[in-house]
């Protein structure tokens, strides 16, 4: 019976599971380990700032447009199209 750990390790007895839990543990611990935690980490942080900036910059786009789309749809030259005019909607 080959047991297959989370690791990847593959184990045949109790033992060889314990043995290669042991080994993730101080891959871990490792300088190796941890520079990959940390890169993952960094990566996922960069994703965040990305994708708000993203959605920051959306909100500013629709907002310009419904100013120039509430300008650009009116009904006389002075007035605006009105508060019903949206474009999120």
């Amino acid at each position: 019976m080959i047991l297959d750990t989370e690791a990847g390790c593959q184990a045949t007895n109790l033992v060889d599971t314990i043995d290669c839990m042991e080994s993730c543990k101080r891959f871990l611990r490792d300088e190796s380990g941890q520079a990959l935690i940390e890169f993952f980490l960094l990566l996922i942080v960069i994703v965040m700032i990305v994708g708000s900036m993203k959605n920051g910059l959306r909100w500013l786009t629709v907002k310009l447009w419904q100013f120039m789309g509430r300008k650009i749809a009116a009904p006389c030259t002075g007035c605006d199209a009105g508060l019903e005019f949206d474009l999120i909607n």
